[in-house]
């Protein structure tokens, strides 16, 4: 409890419009986590909770009643992996927000990446899954948003892999198309690390979001 409401405290201090989540469990935790943020005074109308191949770790969102949303589930990205067709985990969540604006909605594509444990010596910290994790996402944005030159979609969440990476490149681009652009995010303190890796003793940013450049 104690580090929930570390969490809770984090989340009302930013008072986000729209909050993504990554590592969420059942909708029972979503909803726990909606009761205790309203009991605080922060309060979310809207909810949304993906059901992927991973029943553990699921991506979710909230938002606030003054936006129209519409859900879009894409649970069905799948990858070529080692000659296995297999689902990507954790699928991609996507949020069309002002969908009742005619022109003025754009979307919120919600990811959470494969991460660099695994039991597969082949693919060592599953670098190749996450790199296939990410084309296959970015494939479906690109079927949603043929141009994505003109078009309004921010792409969010646990990559679990840095801006040196194939994966963080798959969302760049897809041969001469440019698909999107990192936001380049600090702190108050001008620090710009998500993760701290204990054991090695290393600060990175995993932690990512993009825009589409015509936006």
């Amino acid at each position: 409890e104690v580090e929930k409401a570390v969490v809770r405290d984090s989340i009302r201090e930013v008072d986000p419009d729209i909050l993504t989540l990554q590592e969420m469990g059942g909708r029972a935790h979503l909803e726990e986590l909606r009761k205790d943020l309203a009991g605080e005074g922060l309060h979310y109308e809207g909810a949304a909770l993906l059901e992927a191949f991973d029943d553990t770790r699921r991506v979710a969102a909230l938002w606030k009643e003054v936006l129209t949303v519409d859900v879009i589930e894409h649970a069905d990205l799948s990858i070529n992996y080692f000659g296995n067709r297999e689902l990507v985990k954790r699928g991609m969540l996507e949020l069309v927000v002002g969908s009742g604006n005619g022109d003025g909605s754009w979307s919120l594509f919600i990811l959470h990446l494969k991460s660099k444990y695994t039991d597969n010596k082949e693919d060592y910290q599953s670098v190749k899954r996450r790199t296939l994790e990410a084309r296959a996402a970015r494939d479906r944005i690109l079927k949603r948003y043929p141009d994505p030159s003109t078009a309004r979609f921010l792409i969010v969440g646990d990559m679990n892999d840095t801006p040196d990476s194939s994966a963080f490149r798959a969302f760049e681009k897809r041969g001469k198309t440019e698909i999107s652009r990192d936001i380049f995010c600090s702190d108050q303190n001008g620090e710009t690390w998500t993760h701290f890796y204990k054991k090695a003793d290393t600060y990175s940013r995993v932690d990512l979001m993009f825009r589409s450049p015509g936006w």
